[in-house]
């Protein structure tokens, strides 16, 4: 919504009706805003997210476990976290088990990024004690390559165990 310019100062009600707040569509945006006092930011903050994260390791130091930043998360991983599955389609199934959430995330987002897989789904600590796991499948060589690349990516003490079963 653009800021209101005229008129009395103060907020602004916009009264929508019942059908159209329950209604289903595709929301399209204007290309561009133009007015000439507002300025949002929509770059990416990088170097603020950085600081944040540094900030959150300082004070939480006593307690941290583990700790990940991704950037650039890979969207099958942002799907399974939100509990989307992908049904069993490869010739292989592959494992990998960390102790921390954060590792998990970190070595699924590398085995996704490096190899020709696809990411059945991710359990992250409900019920694990805090483990989390994350199922690969695709060909045996590909599950292979992304296990390995995934394990590569965290620290060895993080992982619990990873597997790839070929011929499911």
């Amino acid at each position: 919504f653009y800021i209101a310019t005229t008129g009395r100062p103060g907020p602004v009600v916009i009264d929508i009706p019942k059908n159209v707040q329950f209604a289903k569509g595709k929301y399209v945006g204007p290309e561009a805003i133009e007015h000439r006092t507002y300025h949002p930011r929509t770059d990416p903050q990088d170097k603020r997210i950085e600081e944040a994260v540094a900030a959150g390791i300082e004070s939480g130091a006593a307690t941290l476990v583990d700790r990940v930043l991704l950037s650039d998360v890979h969207p099958s991983l942002a799907e399974a976290v939100r509990g989307a599955k992908v049904g069993p389609a490869g010739e292989a199934l592959g494992v990998i088990e960390t102790t921390t959430v954060a590792a998990t995330l970190e070595a699924a987002d590398a085995a996704v990024k490096g190899a020709t897989v696809d990411l059945l789904e991710v359990h992250l600590a409900d019920g694990l004690g805090g483990k989390a796991y994350a199922l690969f499948s695709g060909s045996v060589s590909d599950v292979q390559a992304a296990v390995a690349i995934g394990v590569g990516r965290i620290d060895p003490v993080l992982l619990v165990g990873s597997v790839v079963i070929p011929q499911l």
